[in-house]
Parts: structure tokens; C-alpha cells; sequence
């Protein structure tokens, strides 16, 4: 045998490949979704589902349990919001939220029905500017439709006269969000301010 496939000493090696052999089962698509997670789902990203998956049954599901959800990078724009989030939070599993305000002004593009659309990374955004729209990697909002808009209806709201006063940004949210939920809001409201 080569020198070069001789098996060398090294006095860490099987310390270091200790871990479960990556070996799953064929799927028959038969399995439950927990066997699926728990067993395939191994390494890279899929793992880290795993873990999480696992945390929320082992901690998240106990009775007894205060679960804080922590929010940044662009989930609204991409829908999580009205898709994952809320529905969380109205079930129940979420206690208190910290997140960039970025994230809760584009909630505000759905609360207000401005049209958020699929687009793609690759497109180019000198074209989509000359088009008046804002590409968001691969999310497009209309420039003056959508966050002008927007920007002109927060305007309107926080003017106000419950907001004229000091505040601290839980008070802020709540207001804001009461007006996100009633549609006064909403482009052509009666009750719009």
C-alpha cells in the first residue's frame, strides 16, 4: 500500500469524526414530518431547521414559558409577516418583539394594500429605477405607489392628535398599529385622517 493511503496517527482524529454518520434512510414519503426533520434532515441549513424545530418542542411548548421573537432583515417585504408572524402571535407563542423599524414600516405596505411583487436578484436596478420601482434582492416595490405612498399616509397618521406628545415606541407601535388594523389608513378610507 502507498505511503500516501496508510492511515496516519493523529491523536484528535476520532474525537473529531465522532459525530452521527450521515447515512439517512430513502424517503417513501411515508414518514411523519417530525421523523423527516429528526432523522434526513443532517447538516447545513436543514440541520439548523432541525435544531430549531427541536428547541420549539423541547422549550417553546412548555406551559409555563415566556417566548421573545426577535426580528431583522427584509420578512415583510417577503410576506413572513402576514404569513408567520401574526399568526403566531395570535396563536398565542409570542410574549414580546424586538425588531428594526425597517421591518414594521414594510408590514405597512400589506396593512395598506399597496401591491409588494416576486421579482428576481438579477434584474437590473438602473432599469428598474428609470421604471420608478425599488428592487429588494428579489422583492419590487413601486417607488411613488407603494413607499411614497406609504411614507405620505405615516405623515397623515402621525400628525394626529394622540401623537403629539412624548412617547416611548411601544405606545408608538400600538397607536400606529391601531390605525394599520381599523383601515383608516387605507388609501380612499372614509376615516382616513
Amino acid at each position: 500500500m502507498p505511503d500516501w493511503l496508510k492511515k496516519k496517527t493523529c491523536p484528535n482524529r476520532d474525537k473529531y469524526l465522532s459525530g452521527k454518520r450521515i447515512l439517512p434512510k430513502n424517503l417513501t414519503g411515508k414518514e411523519k414530518l417530525a421523523d423527516l426533520v429528526d432523522n434526513a434532515f443532517l447538516a447545513y441549513n436543514a440541520a439548523r431547521l432541525k435544531e430549531g424545530c427541536q428547541l420549539f418542542v423541547a422549550k417553546m411548548l412548555e406551559p409555563d414559558v415566556t417566548i421573545g421573537m426577535s426580528l431583522s432583515g427584509a420578512l415583510t417585504p417577503a410576506g413572513l409577516g402576514c404569513s408567520s408572524i401574526v399568526p403566531l402571535i395570535k396563536a398565542g407563542f409570542v410574549d414580546w418583539i424586538v425588531s428594526t423599524g425597517a421591518i414594521l414600516y414594510h408590514d405597512l405596505h400589506f396593512a395598506l394594500n399597496y401591491p409588494v411583487r416576486v421579482g428576481s436578484f438579477k434584474m437590473d436596478d438602473t432599469e428598474l429605477r428609470d421604471n420608478d420601482i425599488v428592487r429588494v434582492y428579489d422583492v419590487l416595490l413601486g417607488y411613488s405607489d407603494c413607499l411614497m405612498a406609504t411614507d405620505e399616509i405615516l405623515r397623515a397618521i402621525l400628525i394626529q392628535p394622540e401623537f403629539q406628545k412624548e412617547m416611548g415606541t411601544g405606545e408608538l407601535h400600538y397607536l400606529l398599529g391601531k390605525y394599520a388594523a381599523s383601515g383608516s389608513g387605507k388609501p380612499g378610507s372614509k376615516t382616513f385622517p
